[in-house]
């Protein structure tokens, strides 16, 4: 399993499942042993353009995570606002542990 962190700030909230029906139950439950790092908000929609996009044509299931989105393609993505100072510590140690977690445990 490949997950990409790539369009979006801040905390991760959930998973975009990519319209992987088969999947949910796995994700969902990996999600609700991690709801103490406020992750549960799955949707069954995919999201396009990112880097997982080829490992899941490859065969491997790939997902993205939900995060913010506001002012991310117009004034953070790749711009010289894109600076650690922009940067919230306690956001960037939860996006972290989610990932870590799902990591982890997605064997």
């Amino acid at each position: 399993m490949y997950f990409n962190i790539d369009n979006g700030t801040g905390p991760i909230y959930g998973w975009y499942l990519q319209n992987k029906r088969s999947r949910p139950p796995a994700v969902r439950r990996l999600a609700r042993s991690a709801e103490e790092l406020r992750c549960a908000a799955n949707i069954i929609e995919p999201v396009g353009s990112t880097d997982h996009l080829s490992f899941i044509e490859a065969g491997v299931p790939g997902f993205n995570p939900i995060q913010e989105y506001a002012d991310y393609d117009v004034r953070t993505h790749h711009t010289n606002m894109d600076t650690v100072d922009r940067v919230d510590v306690n956001e960037i140690k939860q996006a972290a542990a989610v990932m870590a977690w799902f990591a982890y445990n997605s064997r």
